[in-house]
């Protein structure tokens, strides 16, 4: 957020790539899969891992511009400036009309966002590793000054503790969760089924049952 800002959704609106990404994204796969074989090319790199090639350099810039106007054809080009009117609340007598001019993503992101979004934290549940340690992914950082930290962190935490501190940001806070899960297992899309118990695998293939908690 405060290296690109934000804007009304009116203002950028979906598209139906940002509502259906899959083919969006094995495109991307594609040209980036196709990108690193010629990165590793002795033709093009010499010494392979020399980050400081001009050859490579230009290479890299030439695949992300790629990169963009492809996701510019999908979604749309960010607005770099936008005009933009609201209505006041219904409750307000005054029922106002109010219009911004000349507006820029990161001044809407600091006139009208107070939610002081960089003093949040990512909790995760992973068992795997010892619960209340802080935890990061190696190259998670996606963005160039994309972060207000070098590399984001997470707290593991036990699952109950985790539903109860989404509760209490819910119902007594009231504010909203951002919540990511791997909601691929036992889910049956076409008739909207989603239960733990969905698919009977194990009796199915007379297997042992493997699964775990993730």
């Amino acid at each position: 957020l405060h290296k690109y800002g934000i804007v009304p959704k009116s203002v950028f609106p979906e598209t139906y790539s940002s509502r259906n990404t899959e083919d969006l994204v094995d495109i991307l796969n594609d040209l980036l899969q196709t990108a690193a074989c010629r990165i590793r090319s002795p033709q093009l790199v010499a010494p392979m891992d020399d980050d400081d090639n001009p050859k490579m350099e230009h290479f890299k810039r030439h695949i992300l511009n790629q990169v963009y106007r492809i996701l510019c054809i999908h979604l749309g080009t960010p607005p770099t400036t936008f005009d933009w009117s609201y209505r006041q609340s219904r409750n307000n007598n005054n029922n106002k009309i109010h219009r911004l001019t000349h507006q820029t993503p990161q001044a809407f992101l600091n006139k009208y966002v107070t939610l002081p979004y960089q003093h949040y934290v990512t909790l995760i549940q992973d068992p795997r590793h010892d619960y209340y340690q802080r935890y990061t992914v190696r190259h998670g950082q996606g963005m160039v000054n994309g972060s207000v930290v070098p590399h984001p962190t997470f707290l593991n935490i036990p699952a109950e503790e985790m539903k109860q501190v989404c509760l209490t940001l819910l119902r007594d806070e009231r504010l909203p969760v951002w919540f990511a899960c791997n909601v691929g297992v036992e889910l049956d899309d076409d008739d909207g089924l989603w239960d733990e118990h969905l698919y009977n695998l194990q009796g199915f293939y007379n297997t042992k049952d493997n699964s775990c908690d993730s």
